[in-house]
């Protein structure tokens, strides 16, 4: 009886992070794809492989809690994988000290092959020279921190000067060209709000009355705007909450205002942030029409 042959299979593992997108799927995800098939179709060794794919888009180099990420080195681990095939080294990490574990540590001891196409590294070949490597690794990450600090400079900066960085408009307003201008209706709705609160209702009050009245919520009325926003919905219809009564009245944006900074990354290319202190934040007043009066706000949140 024949004995089943089992083929070794190798990883195609593909990264782009959120600064380098450009489309539904990135463009360079699907380069980096037809790199990876190219080296392998001519080179025979790999004639013999069955091959798999990671792809993690829109994650940074320096994030290693990149989920298919995760799922290959699972994978590497279990003895599934006997080959991981890269673009370049930077795709796969950019912090020079994890490199150097992984391929130095790591992946000899599992027997796992890595190449990276590009950088004309092959872990198999003694000819290839780990510290060339390390220095395109060190280099790597020296940029990743580099460009994520010009990032945050240049989004203080805009701040600063008054432009909008965030991808939708509050409640009350409408977007346009970069500038935040009244949406009559739900500026009405706004105002209405604060001088709910400020003349003694309280916030499940207003949500209750808001919601028996069919005002459209905040979410409601991103959905009927094709806004793409996710949210969970009972029969299909977005409530008013507590929460989202309590946002409007803390949010300064509609005295005219605009604050940046109340979140900032945990770590240069981290995904996760944290809060700031209040005098770490950045205002810059007067930036648009005014819903609420700034008397009216600063008395709702003072008392608040």
């Amino acid at each position: 009886m024949n004995e089943k042959i089992t083929m070794p299979t190798a990883a195609f593992y593909l990264r782009l992070s959120d600064s380098e997108k450009t489309g539904f799927e990135s463009g360079s995800i699907s380069s980096q794809r037809e790199i990876l098939k190219s080296y392998s179709k001519n080179n025979g060794l790999f004639s013999v492989y069955t091959f798999k794919e990671y792809c993690d888009d829109g994650f940074g180099g320096m994030n290693f809690e990149r989920p298919q990420f995760k799922k290959l080195l699972g994978d590497v681990q279990t003895g599934q994988i006997k080959c991981i095939l890269v673009k370049d080294l930077s795709r796969f990490f950019r912090n020079y000290i994890e490199a150097g574990r992984y391929i130095e540590d790591v992946f000899p001891f599992l027997a796992v092959r890595l190449i990276a196409v590009n950088d004309g590294f092959d872990s198999s070949l003694s000819s290839c020279d780990f510290l060339c490597t390390a220095f395109k690794n060190i280099a790597n990450e020296l940029y990743s921190r580099e460009l994520s600090e010009k990032v945050i400079h240049s989004r203080r900066l805009h701040a600063s000067t008054g432009s909008l960085l965030s991808a939708y408009a509050p409640y009350g307003y409408i977007k346009k060209d970069g500038k935040l201008f009244p949406d009559n209706e739900a500026a009405q709705t706004v105002i209405r709000i604060f001088r709910l609160y400020s003349g003694g209702l309280s916030k499940t009050v207003i949500a209750g009355v808001l919601n028996n009245e069919n005002v459209p919520s905040p979410l409601m009325l991103r959905r009927k705007r094709n806004e793409h926003f996710s949210c969970g919905c009972a029969k299909e219809k977005c409530l008013w909450s507590v929460s989202a009564i309590s946002a409007i009245l803390k949010d300064r944006r509609y005295t005219g205002d605009l604050v940046y900074g109340k979140r900032v990354p945990k770590a240069i290319g981290s995904r996760k942030s944290v809060y700031t202190a209040p005098n770490e934040w950045i205002t810059a007043k007067n930036c648009h029409e005014p819903i609420v009066p700034r008397s009216l706000f600063e008395k709702v949140n003072n008392g608040s």
